[in-house]
């Protein structure tokens, strides 16, 4: 097994630490379209793609969000802070090339200007979930989705020192990702239900 897995947005990474313990957010539920794009990719079995969306998915509940998950790319006039365009890359950029980024799996931009846009890398996940029992690679994979999704929701290019959003998961961290999956820091559930607070307040 690997020693880490990486999750990118352009900061740097942190060192590993037990997962926090999870809150429940109060106030209306926020729902996110999520368009997850496989043209020309084939490497992920559809089984595996259903449980990570669906851990993703579970992941995010507890800041209120709620995914709605659609196949192929936002159709035109569909923009916003709660759309997500997913799309697969078969080899990573040449920017998550350098020895401090090579073992990044995807990379987000929050700060795109229609909607936030998730790109992951699937040569690098394939040889990552590589003899995975098909439970451990949907698990995975739905913490690397839900990990992005959660860069574009914050709205800005942070990590945290802890949970899903730390921007490299140690062994120990997998570890809980196998077993029960690693909850937002209180922080971060707390960034995301602020910054739609006052999205809500504006409109």
């Amino acid at each position: 097994m690997k020693k880490s897995i990486a999750v990118a947005v352009m900061v740097a990474a942190w060192s590993a630490a037990e997962a926090p313990s999870q809150v429940v957010t109060e106030g209306p539920e926020i729902r996110v379209r999520v368009y997850c794009s496989l043209s020309g990719v084939t490497f992920v079995p559809g089984p595996v793609l259903d449980a990570a969306q669906a851990e993703a998915t579970r992941l995010l509940q507890p800041a209120g969000i709620q995914l709605e998950w659609h196949t192929g790319r936002p159709p035109k006039g569909e923009n916003g802070n709660d759309v997500v365009a997913i799309s697969f890359s078969a080899t990573a950029m040449g920017l998550y090339r350098t020895s401090d980024k090579y073992s990044a799996l995807a990379a987000a931009q929050p700060y795109a200007a229609d909607y936030g846009t998730i790109t992951v890398f699937a040569d690098r996940v394939m040889s990552y979930l590589e003899g995975c029992p098909r439970t451990a690679a949907g698990r995975t994979l739905g913490h690397v989705l839900a990990h992005e999704i959660g860069h574009v929701l914050e709205g800005v290019a942070r990590h945290s020192d802890t949970g899903l959003m730390k921007a490299k998961w140690s062994l120990d961290d997998l570890n809980v990702i196998y077993r029960r999956g690693l909850p937002m820091a209180d922080e971060d559930l707390s960034l995301v239900r602020a910054r739609f607070r006052s999205i809500a307040a504006v409109r």
